[in-house]
């Protein structure tokens, strides 16, 4: 099955590809862990996610990335009671588009979710070559720079909004580069299946 393939991937940090421009267009699977992988977004019951109110923060704040950063399109992603999965495009300015093949899911278990496409997305990265890294500044719309952004405002609002004022994410995220069509369904059904998986290990 294509989800076994992932099953503890994300346990270990993986290491950036030496030479990778993670600014450049390109898939990303990113799995981002709370401190202690405390569970402060919620439960699983009956093989959906119910989002505690630092969940549906997250939720939110996930779809709020793409509103802010234009280069970013959002695929499939589920925030589980203590991590969280998400699969995401970069995209160049000149390779946008306004209709997307691909939709995002709160929870991923009773929604109503479309076939992959048979052909490849219009920003699907084509190289299989990592170009060099842009050596000469910050890269400001990276995945770094984009997963930081995120944790940093979700640890915000959850400190401020709810009761639980030492939230707190593991320092590191975990990421995977996805090179092809293939891969991009693997970890679509990766992450569809993962509430279902949750009461037979909750590090999935």
């Amino acid at each position: 099955m294509e989800g076994n393939k992932f099953k503890n991937k994300y346990r270990i940090e993986s290491s950036r590809l030496s030479g990778y421009d993670y600014g450049q267009p390109g898939w990303f699977f990113i799995t981002i862990n709370t401190k202690n992988r405390t569970c402060w977004f919620g439960d699983v019951v009956n093989n959906t996610v119910v989002l505690s109110n630092a969940g549906r923060i997250v939720t939110d704040e996930w779809k709020r990335t793409a509103e802010m950063r234009p280069h970013v399109r959002l695929d499939e992603w589920v925030v589980m009671p203590n991590h969280m999965h998400m699969l995401f495009a970069i995209v160049d300015a000149g390779m946008m588009t306004t209709h997307d093949d691909t939709v995002d899911v709160e929870t991923h278990c009773n929604a109503s979710l479309p076939t992959p496409p048979k052909q490849p997305h219009p920003y699907k990265p084509i190289s299989t070559q990592p170009p060099y890294k842009n050596e000469f500044g910050p890269q400001r719309n990276n995945v770094a720079s984009i997963i930081r952004g995120f944790k940093g405002v979700c640890t915000n609002r959850i400190k401020s909004e709810t009761p639980i004022v030492h939230f707190a994410w593991q320092p590191r995220f975990y990421d995977r580069i996805i090179r092809d069509e293939r891969g991009i369904y693997a970890v679509r059904q990766y992450i569809r299946n993962n509430p279902g998986k949750w009461h037979h290990g909750q590090n999935h």
